[in-house]
């Protein structure tokens, strides 16, 4: 089933899918057959099988989700550049240039997000990775995100301090600058009126032309997107609990 974009009432398609469920559906196989010699080559790169795994299945869904939306060009058939930055964008075909996507994996965990037009970011995470707060707090954080996760039950540290690690990376990626913004100069608040953003002058960019959203599952899971989007409507994001074609 195709699912179809819309240039008037914007929508961003979202996928997020466990490496099992995708061994179980078969679609990992089909993946291997579809991604690039060269995605291959950096797959192989890869010391251990299960970081191999997740690119095969990151890229694969990748290139299932585009051509979900351009039936005409057959997964195995995109080409792809990296910005200067490291984003992956489509180079070929010119037909579905519109397209914008991202992708994210953690451990047994991937993502994917297809847009038209609109920038897009995805980061995913899952809430059992523990990390090392005071390590790096000062790096990540703006001052209030520090002082809010400082505040709160010590038990509820490590879930916030992803939840603003995951926002972060998505914007960071949206913007095609990846590791290279520096995170700690822009802050979420989790407020009563949603979730707000708030912008350094130095990042030279405008919170009224963002749309950010994350949300938690049953199974553990943490997703953070980014859309820019100047118009005044939201998109409206859909979420998929199932592969690509």
């Amino acid at each position: 089933m195709r699912h179809s974009i819309t240039t008037d009432g914007e929508q961003a398609h979202v996928w997020v899918l466990t490496l099992e469920q995708l061994d179980a559906s078969g679609h990992l196989s089909k993946y291997a057959g579809i991604v690039s010699p060269a995605e291959q080559e950096r797959m192989r790169r890869f010391h251990y099988h299960r970081d191999r795994i997740a690119f095969l299945a990151a890229h694969g869904l990748a290139r299932a989700a585009l051509s979900q939306f351009e039936p005409s060009v057959p997964p195995n058939l995109w080409q792809f550049r990296s910005t200067e930055k490291g984003r992956p964008e489509i180079e070929a075909p010119l037909i579905g240039s519109a397209l914008r996507f991202n992708i994210s994996h953690t451990r047994g965990l991937v993502a994917c997000v297809v847009t038209l037009k609109v920038d897009c970011g995805v980061d995913v995470e899952t809430l059992d990775r523990v990390v090392d707060i005071g390590l790096l707090a000062d790096s990540v954080l703006a001052p209030t995100e520090h002082s809010w996760l400082l505040s709160a039950p010590a038990s509820r540290r490590n879930e916030l301090f992803l939840s603003y690690w995951t926002l972060k990376e998505a914007y960071a990626k949206a913007r095609g600058l990846g590791l290279h913004m520096p995170f700690n100069k822009c802050a979420f608040e989790f407020s009563s009126e949603g979730l707000l953003a708030h912008f350094d002058a130095s990042l030279n960019d405008d919170e009224t032309e963002w749309q950010f959203a994350q949300w938690s599952t049953t199974e553990n899971q943490l997703i953070a997107v980014a859309l820019r989007h100047p118009r005044a409507a939201a998109c409206r994001i859909i979420r998929h609990r199932s592969p690509p074609l």
